[in-house]
């Protein structure tokens, strides 16, 4: 359970929450207007540090953790890349919210099919044109992030990066900062 402690004028409570014994896992989601558009949520398998950046994940196909992203996107009206980090009981296997990122998390460039191609997803509903989308949704897929092994080993040929388009972004007609402008 989560209980409110402090509340310091025109701030947020802060609050203290159980421990939970488990499993590190995260849900990397796009919403617009409140709406989530897709999401994709895995549970950390290797991590750099202990409760630190995941670099080696299991895709979930998991009703909870798309249960609360609908849940969170609709109630605080998100629009764009966010991230939601879980605990996995080990007991029951049951996903503890632990935080809301807002901002896009280290699977967000994922592009897992219909439901899971965050970028695609966003793309098609800030413009209002379809897109086929990319990849395919495979459960228990594992997948390296980084390619930073925290064992030091060869990881294998199959693991994911991410899509370059060969066309690169300067066909997208992006407004270009000025030359000692902060980015």
């Amino acid at each position: 359970s989560t209980l409110p402690l402090l509340r310091i004028r025109g701030r947020a409570p802060i609050t203290i929450q159980s421990a939970i014994d488990g499993v590190p896992a995260n849900c990397a989601l796009t919403a617009w207007q409140g709406n989530l558009l897709a999401c994709v949520a895995v549970e950390a398998l290797e991590t750099r540090i202990p409760n630190g950046v995941a670099t080696v994940v299991r895709v979930r196909d998991d009703a909870l953790m798309d249960e609360a992203a609908k849940k969170i996107a609709a109630e605080l009206g998100l629009s764009g890349l966010h991230g939601l980090d879980f605990i996995l009981a080990r007991d029951t296997g049951v996903p503890w919210l632990i935080e809301i990122n807002g901002r896009p998390t280290q699977t967000a460039y994922l592009r897992l099919g219909a439901r899971a191609d965050l970028p695609g997803a966003l793309y098609a509903a800030v413009t209002g044109r379809q897109i086929e989308p990319v990849g395919s949704f495979k459960p228990l897929e594992v997948i390296t992030l980084f390619e930073q092994p925290s064992d030091g080993g060869p990881r294998p040929t199959e693991s994911r990066a991410p899509v370059i388009e060969p066309r690169g972004v300067g066909s997208l007609d992006l407004p270009t900062p000025a030359a000692n402008s902060i980015v």
